[in-house]
């Protein structure tokens, strides 16, 4: 039963909701991740290549990005928004797409 337990706790609790994910987030979402977080960059990499999304790694930044790496972490995130607002933007100028 302890090693059921114990392979339950190292199992990505998102792997799961892979497909639900996918569904739910917006064209052009960006994980953005610490080089040195506990969840290692490469799986970060996986996860981000099976949802589409691209995947940011901070280096000298472990599992709270915007507090050891902020400018870093800024960057990378006002750069995803602009990206996000200028593929969901119409045409015309007048609003998101439809």
């Amino acid at each position: 039963m302890n090693s059921q337990l114990n392979a339950a706790k190292r199992a990505d609790p998102l792997e799961s909701h892979v497909d639900e994910l996918r569904e739910r987030l917006p064209a052009g979402s960006v994980i953005i991740g610490g080089a040195d977080d506990s969840r290692p960059a490469e799986a970060l990499r996986r996860l981000g290549a099976r949802l589409g999304c691209e995947v940011v790694v901070i280096p000298n930044a472990g599992h709270h990005p915007w507090l050891e790496a902020p400018d870093q972490f800024t960057a990378a995130f006002r750069a995803a928004v602009t990206r996000g607002c200028l593929t969901n933007h119409r045409d015309d100028g007048e609003g998101p797409a439809p």
